[in-house]
């Protein structure tokens, strides 16, 4: 963002132009550097156990450990055509489907960042865009920074079915859906493109602060889930947002993740209400949901009394886990985006 500043843009057309070329050179450079990944571990399938260790011995960066020996995935493999007739870990990629996927994170922020920019920088001319860039730069930290802040983020934001922001992330997003299927894995297929943010708490405490008026270290959206105190006008709004986005363009993670209070199910007319929630969510284009009850005084008591609830299980996003072995960070977050 820093670097973008260097450049004046009079319209937002050219700032999104701008994003988007720095965009398909990132995606560009993820692509190389996950077919390097791959190849440095068919030397270990291939039987070149040496090469594949002096690579390793030459400073392998960290995240090719995820596509290694050390992390074989079993369970997944019995699923997959082909691994079991082979005897060989998926991990290893001697099955016959050659797809990969590079997976678009921090979607959320970046549409609702724009949205901002948009909105506060050239709509309204309240700020210009090397205010908005000093104000993260140094995470809103003077009285007239945490005004713009207020500003920024009183802006629409995803997730509430505006068209103001949701034309903003249709567009980027299907540019760098459209960027990472232009690629092929190492192993011959095609790559995938996905939009996937698993980590809200850690991958938001390495980021700076963001134009929509978020602080530096504070937890990011799951995937495409609105940001944490921005739904303004319930799941329903939030679901018709992302029925917007084109689904030919994903073939694969496109999760909205939405906490709702137990309450709302109970009886038979909660259920029902949202038996009709996910129809038209499905009818209207969605492709995916994942729905999290819980009742957030429970987790509030688990944070007090973690030994009388033991057994309280939550969806964090593609995985469940027990409330209270979860850090206290992640539960915060958690909390507060109860819907």
């Amino acid at each position: 963002m820093t670097a973008m500043n260097a450049f004046t843009f009079d319209s937002f057309a050219s700032l999104m132009e701008a994003f988007k070329e720095e965009l398909a050179d990132t995606l560009a450079s993820m692509n190389a550097s996950f077919q390097k990944a791959q190849r440095h571990l068919f030397l270990y399938r291939d039987g070149k156990y040496q090469a594949y260790f002096d690579e390793i011995k030459q400073g392998a960066p960290i995240d090719w450990y995820g596509r290694s020996p050390m992390c074989p995935l079993p369970y997944l493999s019995a699923l997959y055509h082909g691994t079991i007739d082979a005897a060989v870990d998926m991990v290893y990629e001697s099955y016959p489907i050659k797809e990969k996927g590079l997976m678009i994170g921090t979607a959320t922020e970046a549409i609702n960042s724009l949205a901002a920019i948009k909105k506060v920088v050239y709509d309204e001319k309240q700020y210009s865009l090397s205010d908005v860039v000093q104000a993260c730069v140094e995470n809103y930290q003077t009285p007239e920074q945490s005004l713009m802040r207020h500003v920024l983020w009183n802006a629409p934001k995803w997730g509430n079915d505006d068209d103001y922001v949701d034309a903003i992330a249709k567009d980027l997003l299907g540019f760098c859906l459209t960027q990472a299927t232009a690629y092929e894995s190492a192993s011959g297929g095609k790559q995938l493109g996905g939009i996937h943010q698993p980590h809200p708490v850690p991958t938001g405490a390495a980021l700076m602060a963001t134009p929509e008026g978020r602080y530096a270290g504070a937890p990011v959206a799951v995937t495409l889930t609105p940001e944490s105190g921005t739904m303004q006008n319930g799941p329903t709004a939030a679901l018709l947002s992302a029925s917007k986005l084109c689904s030919f363009d994903v073939q694969w993670n496109f999760c909205v993740m939405v906490n709702y209070y137990s309450s709302v199910f109970e009886g038979t007319g909660g259920k029902e209400v949202f038996k009709t929630l996910l129809r038209t969510y499905f009818h209207q284009g969605g492709m995916q949901h994942q729905p999290n009850v819980l009742n957030v005084e429970d987790l509030k008591a688990a944070q007090r009394e973690p030994e009388k609830y033991k057994d309280l299980i939550v969806r964090l996003w593609g995985v469940s886990a027990h409330f209270v072995d979860l850090p206290k960070e992640l539960q915060d977050e958690m909390i507060a985006r109860v819907a």
